[in-house]
């Protein structure tokens, strides 16, 4: 029939000699077809071409089909790293990118994952160092700040801003339980300047201090001694008012006593001089001291 082939030409163009052996090859591709489909399948699923599968004889297609193991072998082991990786979801998102700079990221965030937990153990080193200085619920709070990755910026702010007083907190924790009442209400009133005070220098405070103490006792001192004696609150005009009153009657009581001494008695009464000379001497023998002058001037004036 014309157009087709005799068949030696044909078997002779495919390398065969004769009949039985076409029918061999026949036969095995019967059997070899299947598998070449699913190596096929498998190679198309994996995302790999397979259109170079479809003329290979057996030697190529079995090391078509070792090759493919060899690659799934190796994405295997990719997987079960993938797998073993603490953030399943980012490593596979890594994989599935299949470009360099989601595997620099994934790099990046490993190393910075691995610098916050070295950061985390160092933060918890130094607050074991702390333990015995700070209160249980604050340790709590800030250790629970470090395993979040969180700041205890402000924490520390307030630590930091603490310092300049704590070595003066510390001489006075011991000396408190020695302090009276008084002493302690002392303290109390101090602490409402206590941005005041906070602004001074270091070497100002003390002395300041130790002035802000004596004012208010004195002014406590005067406040007791007015509630005592009212008249201390008078104003400066009324007690130059009230000095003015007494010098006006002190002149008045004056002129009185003069008047009284000249008119207000009888010198028929008085001794006479000589027995004033003997007690009115002031040198000599004969002075007197003022008791006996008074003692004998009063029957002498009688």
């Amino acid at each position: 029939m014309a157009g087709i082939p005799a068949p030696e030409g044909f078997l002779a163009e495919q390398g065969l000699e004769d009949e039985r052996s076409f029918n061999a090859a026949l036969h095995r591709e019967v059997r070899l077809r299947p598998i070449r489909v699913r190596l096929a399948e498998l190679t198309v699923g994996l995302g790999e071409p397979s259109g170079h599968l479809a003329g290979l004889r057996v030697p190529r297609l079995l090391e078509e089909a070792r090759k493919l193991l060899r690659a799934l072998s190796e994405t295997e082991a990719v997987v079960a790293r993938l797998e073993a990786y603490p953030e399943r979801d980012t490593a596979f998102a890594m994989a599935r990118s299949r470009t360099r700079s989601a595997v620099e990221d994934l790099i990046d965030g490993i190393e910075q994952g691995l610098a916050r937990h070295a950061a985390r153990n160092v933060s918890l080193a130094r607050l074991d160092r702390l333990r015995l200085w700070m209160e249980e619920d604050w340790v709590n709070e800030v250790e629970a700040a470090v395993g979040a990755d969180a700041s205890n910026a402000s924490r520390l702010d307030e630590m930091s801003g603490a310092l300049p007083s704590v070595a003066a907190y510390q001489r006075f924790r011991p000396r408190v339980t020695q302090l009276d009442g008084r002493a302690l209400a002392v303290f109390g009133e101090l602490a409402r300047i206590r941005p005041r005070l906070e602004s001074l220098a270091a070497a100002e405070l003390e002395p300041v201090v130790r002035r802000i103490i004596a004012s208010e006792a004195r002014l406590a001192w005067k406040n007791r001694m007015e509630s005592d004696r009212p008249v201390l609150l008078l104003e400066a005009y009324e007690l130059e008012a009230k000095a003015s009153s007494l010098a006006q009657a002190d002149g008045e009581m004056r002129a009185l006593n003069r008047r009284h001494l000249v008119e207000g008695f009888d010198a028929s009464h008085l001794r006479p001089l000589r027995e004033w000379e003997d007690i009115t001497r002031l040198r000599g023998q004969r002075a007197k001291r003022l008791r006996e002058f008074v003692d004998r001037g009063q029957t002498s004036g009688s």
